[in-house]
């Protein structure tokens, strides 16, 4: 509980939980990895039953960035360790897409959707935020940063900005 700080629950999750997990929109689910020394498991836990709902394999990526979009129907997850974000259907729970991807050399991109979950941007290596289109699953025309490698990456809440923080540390 956020206001008392009290403990209201617990659920067992195994090995040692990765870094950046997220929750769904509705907050019906918490997505996170799962971390040993081969893979990644990506864990989708039901937090209204408090178990898995499913396991993914993907590639060893510590840390990388999970998120949800268009109102939690994909999962987008970062592979630092094949410069790629997977798009996953969560009806099905199947890939749909894999959209390449040049996360910077210590492998902390930034990633982020638009608040209508539509759009999705991610800095990378060579100073070019490149957006897809996700609804259509396509990517759009990339921006460039003209600072370097983007490490970061947020939209505004209204989505008409976007702000990038970048490897010469301006934003």
């Amino acid at each position: 509980d956020p206001s008392t700080l009290a403990e209201l629950d617990s659920v067992d999750c195994g090995a040692r939980i990765g870094s950046r997990p997220a929750f769904s929109p509705d907050g019906n689910w918490l997505a996170f990895r799962r971390d040993n020394t081969t893979a990644t498991d990506l864990v989708i836990l039901d937090m209204h039953h408090k178990r898995e709902v499913k396991v993914l394999k993907t590639a060893k990526s510590d840390g990388a960035l999970v998120l949800f979009a268009r109102g939690g129907s994909l999962l987008l997850t970062a592979s630092y360790a094949d410069d790629v974000i997977r798009v996953w259907d969560t009806v099905a729970w199947r890939e749909v897409a894999v959209f390449p991807a040049k996360f910077p050399e210590n492998g902390r991109g930034g990633m982020a959707t638009s608040p209508d979950g539509n759009t999705l941007a991610v800095g990378g290596k060579d100073g070019l935020v490149r957006l897809w289109d996700l609804n259509r699953l396509m990517e759009m025309a990339p921006l460039r940063s003209g600072a370097g490698a983007v490490y970061s990456v947020v939209f505004s809440p209204d989505g008409k900005t976007l702000v990038l923080g970048a490897l010469d540390r301006t934003i």
